[in-house]
C-alpha cells in the first residue's frame, strides 16, 4: 500500500462516512480537469503550496495568507494566486495554473482547492501550540526506531535539525527494500520520512511506503504507532498527513479527512488527513 507522498496523489481515494457540508459550502465533486490535475496533483503544486503556507509559515504569514485566500474566494478574482507562494518555482506553477482558467471546470477546481487551503490555514491560526525543544531528540528517535524488531542498527537513518524546529527524519529499512541502492526512489523501498515542527506543535508524515512484496505485515502501522507514541510523549498532540491514502489513514490510524480537503471527487486532490489529541 502506498501510504502517503509529498508530491502526487494516490488514485484509490474514497469518500469516508462523515457527512458532507451543505452544497454551497463544499468543493465541486465533478472530475478535476486534466490540465488542473497535472499542475495541482501530478506536479505537486497543491501540496507544495499547502506546506509553504499552512505548515511552515509563521504566525503572521499564516494570518496574512488566510486573509488573502478569503478575499479571493469572496471576490472571485484569482490573479493574486502567485503571491501566495513562498518560493519562485511555486509562484511560476501558480501562474501556469492561471493560464488554464479557460478550461471547463477550472473555476470549481480552484475554488475547491482554496476552500481546503482556507480550512487548513484557519486551523493553524487557532491551533498552533508550540512544543518545548528536546535536547536528546536524536537519542530518543534512535531508541524508538531501533527497538522495533524489523529495523536494524545499520539501516539508513538520517536525522536533521534535532535541536529546535523542524526536526526531519528519513529511514530506509534495508530488510524490506531489496532494490535499495542508496538513491531515493519513490514507491520502491520501505521508507519513512517525518518531521517534528516544534514551533507549531505539528507532527507531519511527509512520506511513507512499504515495498510492494512486503505489504500486509503491519510494518507501516507498527512504525507509525511507535513514532507517534514518541511524538505524543514529547508533547505533540496534532498530527498531519499531506496527500494521504485516505482509507488507510482514516480506518487504521484514526485520522480524518475534512470534506473540504477532498477536491474533484474520487481520485481528485486531497490536501491532508489530520488528527488531534486532547492536551494531557
Amino acid at each position: 500500500m502506498q501510504l502517503t507522498h509529498g508530491a502526487t496523489q494516490p488514485r484509490d481515494s474514497s469518500h469516508g462516512n462523515r457527512p458532507m457540508p451543505p452544497a454551497g459550502d463544499r468543493p465541486d465533486a465533478r472530475a478535476m480537469p486534466d490540465a488542473v490535475r497535472r499542475i495541482l496533483c501530478d506536479d505537486g503544486l497543491g501540496l507544495d503550496l499547502l506546506a509553504q503556507t499552512a505548515h511552515y509559515g509563521d504566525d503572521d504569514d499564516i494570518g496574512d495568507t488566510l486573509d488573502a485566500v478569503r478575499l479571493m474566494l469572496t471576490s472571485g478574482d484569482f490573479d493574486a494566486l502567485p503571491d501566495l507562494a513562498e518560493e519562485d518555482e511555486t509562484a511560476q506553477r501558480l501562474t501556469e495554473l492561471l493560464a488554464e482558467r479557460a478550461c471547463e471546470g477550472w473555476y470549481e477546481a480552484v475554488v475547491g482547492y482554496l476552500r481546503g487551503l482556507e480550512a487548513s490555514l484557519a486551523r493553524e491560526v487557532t491551533g498552533r501550540a508550540p512544543v518545548p525543544a528536546c535536547d536528546d531528540l536524536d537519542e530518543q528517535i534512535r531508541s524508538v526506531v531501533f527497538d522495533l524488531d524489523f529495523v536494524n542498527a545499520d539501516d539508513a537513518l538520517e536525522i536533521l535539525g534535532v535541536i529546535g524546529s523542524p526536526a526531519y527524519v528519513d529511514l530506509v529499512i534495508a530488510e524490506f527494500s531489496p532494490r535499495y541502492d542508496g538513491d531515493d526512489v519513490i514507491w520502491r523501498d520501505t521508507q519513512f520520512k517525518f518531521e517534528f515542527l516544534f514551533d507549531s506543535g505539528l507532527f507531519i508524515w511527509l512520506y511513507a511506503n512499504v515495498a510492494e512484496e512486503f505489504r500486509g505485515r503491519r510494518i507501516g502501522t507498527r512504525f507509525f504507532e511507535a513514532v507517534e507514541g514518541l511524538a505524543r510523549d514529547l508533547g505533540f498532540r496534532r498530527f498531519c498527513v499531506p496527500g494521504p491514502n485516505k482509507p488507510y489513514w482514516e480506518r487504521v490510524m484514526g485520522y480524518t479527512v475534512d470534506p473540504l480537503h477532498q477536491v474533484g471527487g474520487d481520485g481528485g486532490f486531497i490536501h491532508e488527513a489530520y488528527k488531534e489529541f486532547p492536551t494531557r
